[in-house]
């Protein structure tokens, strides 16, 4: 939790920053998106082919109500983008500010519906593969799970030890995975039975910063304080092998590509690994890709395998062309602030981004220079 609220007060911080710099430099007015070609970098990196900035007036807070978006998924059907709060507000219970905000696209100028429960900041979301449940983590020791179709009835109420870092549906919708992180354990639910107690993996500390299934649900992957730990098994109870970081760096996000052969992770150390995992109990470095100079909070495969997305706490969103990782297809910049999840939608067609303010920005990956919608609260 502590480092949750670390990074909760310096995307507060970096608000503030933006808001003096824009006031004084350009009044806030919107800007022409565009691309401009960067300079060619070391061999061993890989090179821009353009970069691309949102437009429009950022919607910010200030010193009697910040709300910040900090977690976003698209349901499996398209129809939907969801996305988790924190912050603060005066006179307003924590019950309306620490929500979830779910997003018809088909009717995206409606007003979202609020799913209500959590108690403190929200950091991660989940939507089952069948969309039939949203799940939401958060800081305090609970993970809320809503039936899609009935959003605004009472949740199934999940207790963590701490906070959870993490959810993760299997890819057959039967088992949500949250990580524990202080108390070093993954829980996995059956939804089939909900009620009952759930598996515990445990691993080393912070362990379920970062969760990930396999496309088969043979697998499950959990970013960890030092490292990657994989795990399989029909209870997925079997430690099949781990990854260490560099440097003892923290993992905070894990993807795998829709095929499950490669396994893409990203930390505290700024670079993205790509593994083979064809043998996961005998895992093997592909590559590593270089080009943020923060924490890597969100990774994401294409539906098509053919683009890799990054998001990170520079600020920036980067799109990684796995036909030719020699070539970074495009950059986006100029966020608010910390990049703090992304979320692709099924047909591959739209990314969701969550940096630093209230909104939840949308991109047409067709269109990249196009200005992106905001989903406003």
């Amino acid at each position: 939790m502590k480092l949750a609220l670390v990074r909760l007060f310096a995307n507060m911080l970096l608000t503030i920053i933006n808001i003096i710099v824009c006031l004084s430099l350009v009044g806030c007015g919107a800007t022409s998106s565009s691309i401009t070609p960067l300079p060619v970098v070391s061999p061993s990196e890989a090179t821009d082919t353009g970069t691309l900035s949102p437009t429009g007036t950022p919607r910010v807070g200030n010193n009697v109500d910040y709300r910040q978006a900090w977690a976003v998924a698209f349901s499996p059907d398209g129809q939907y983008v969801a996305a988790g709060y924190a912050g603060f507000a005066l006179d307003v219970p924590d019950e309306s500010v620490y929500v979830v905000r779910l997003w018809h696209l088909n009717r995206p100028s409606d007003p979202p519906d609020i799913l209500k429960g959590h108690t403190n900041l929200i950091q991660s979301l989940a939507i089952s593969p069948d969309g039939q449940y949203l799940a939401a983590g958060g800081n305090d020791h609970m993970v809320l799970v809503w039936r899609l179709n009935q959003p605004t009835t009472d949740p199934i109420k999940l207790s963590v030890a701490w906070s959870a870092q993490d959810v993760a549906f299997s890819p057959n919708s039967r088992y949500l995975a949250a990580g524990g992180a202080e108390d070093e354990t993954v829980r996995i639910w059956d939804m089939h039975e909900p009620e009952a107690a759930p598996k515990l993996l445990k691993g080393d500390d912070y362990s379920g910063q970062a969760i990930a299934f396999s496309p088969d649900g043979k697998t499950l992957v959990v970013g960890e304080q030092r490292g990657v730990r994989i795990w399989g098994g029909s209870d997925f109870q079997t430690q099949l092998a781990t990854l260490p970081s560099l440097d003892g760096a923290p993992i905070w996000a894990v993807a795998f590509s829709p095929d499950g052969q490669i396994l893409a992770e990203g930390g505290v150390e700024g670079s993205i690994r790509l593994w083979d995992m064809r043998d996961p109990s005998k895992p093997s470095q592909l590559e590593k890709l270089t080009g943020h100079t923060n924490t890597v909070h969100g990774l994401e495969f294409t539906p098509d395998g053919g683009t890799l997305v990054s998001g990170s706490g520079d600020k920036t969103v980067l799109l990684w062309d796995m036909n030719n990782l020699n070539m970074r297809r495009t950059k986006l910049i100029d966020g608010i602030g910390t990049v703090d999840d992304i979320s692709i939608s099924p047909d591959g067609h739209r990314l969701a981004v969550v940096w630093g303010d209230p909104n939840v920005w949308l991109w047409n990956l067709d269109r990249l220079e196009a200005t992106p919608i905001t989903l406003m609260p």
